[in-house]
Parts: C-alpha cells; sequence; structure tokens
C-alpha cells in the first residue's frame, strides 16, 4: 500500500497547500487500488499511526526551498541519538514529516519502508490569507512530480489537472472552509 500525507497548517497560507493538494488529488483523480491520499491539517504526534501500515510514505509539504523536489527519508542511517533530537524537535505546534518519520523511526513503525518528501516552494506563509497564486501553479507543478514518483513504482494515476487547479484556487484557498466541504 502506497500512502500519499499533505501536511501542513491551511491557516499559515500557503503552508497549508499540502494538506489541500491531497484534498485535491482526491477529488481529481481516479481512485488507484492500494493508494490511499490524507489530508494532514495541524498534524500531531500520534500521526504517526498513519505511518505503520502502508510500505510506501510519500508526504507533501511545503517548503523555503525553490521549486518542487523529491527526497527519500532514510531514518536507519541515523544514529539513536539523531533520530531522539528529531523526534523531540517538534513540539505540538512545530509537527513536520521529518518529526513523524523520526518518531515512527522510534517506535519500529517504518523499518523496510520507503519513505519520501516531496517539498514545494518557496512559499509565503501568512495568517488566514490562504493559497497564494504561485501555490497554486507549483501545486500543479507537484502533482506532475508525484504522478512521476508513482509511475516509477509501478502506479498509473490519472489526474486532471485542471481540476487540481480548480479546487486549489478555489474553497481550499479559504483556511476557515473545512476540507470535508469543498466541492
Amino acid at each position: 500500500m502506497i500512502r500519499i500525507i499533505g501536511i501542513g497548517n491551511r491557516m499559515h497560507g500557503d503552508d497549508g497547500l499540502g494538506p489541500c493538494l491531497a484534498y485535491a488529488l482526491r477529488k481529481c483523480s481516479a481512485r488507484v487500488e492500494g493508494v490511499d491520499i490524507v489530508p494532514l491539517d495541524l498534524p500531531n504526534h500520534g500521526d504517526i499511526a498513519l505511518l505503520e501500515e502502508p510500505d510506501i510514505i510519500v508526504f507533501v509539504d511545503a517548503s523555503p526551498e525553490q521549486g518542487v523536489r523529491v527526497y527519500r527519508l532514510e531514518p536507519s542511517r541515523l544514529s539513536s541519538l539523531e533520530t531522539v533530537r528529531l523526534a523531540q524537535a517538534g513540539s505540538g505546534h512545530a509537527i513536520t514529516p521529518v518529526t513523524l518519520v523520526a518518531l515512527a523511526s522510534a517506535a519500529g513503525l517504518i523499518e523496510g519502508k520507503e519513505v519520501y518528501l516531496l517539498t514545494i516552494g518557496p512559499l509565503e506563509p501568512g495568517f488566514g490569507t490562504g493559497l497564494s497564486p504561485e501555490a497554486v501553479e507549483l501545486g500543479v507543478e507537484a502533482v506532475r512530480r508525484l504522478v512521476g514518483l508513482l509511475t516509477g513504482k509501478g502506479v498509473e494515476m490519472r489526474v486532471d489537472e485542471g481540476c487540481i487547479h480548480s479546487v486549489l484556487s478555489g474553497a481550499c484557498s479559504d483556511p476557515l472552509t473545512p476540507l470535508d466541504e469543498i466541492s
């Protein structure tokens, strides 16, 4: 099983691109057996449970880095001390994909799994501002990279990019609209 996790905080402008993109993928792609898509707005430590079942995990998150990039996260290369430091780095208000992976690694939940981080940036966080036009365009580019990554894993996902653009620039861009109410 493959789990795609869009992570972020929709109340912080472009930082909400991860969960919005995951939600848009749910709405704008043909369902693929064995692929689970999770919008994760305001992650917390308990979300490590999301990493237990899948064999391949792909986080999608906003980043200060330029462009759309894919990284392979390999916690087995870290020492126990480094893993503990990363796991402790996330407070209840600053949970990142790396924090979740470090916590899951320390708990023995991700041994032998492939974990990827797809970053999108640079994006401008702002309180209550919704997604910027730049974030929307980078989001569409990120979908192409994600589809390429999945294709490399033998999974063919058909995505309507026009629909992705519409969802990201529409109601998903309003941080006060719950994701499950966006049409």
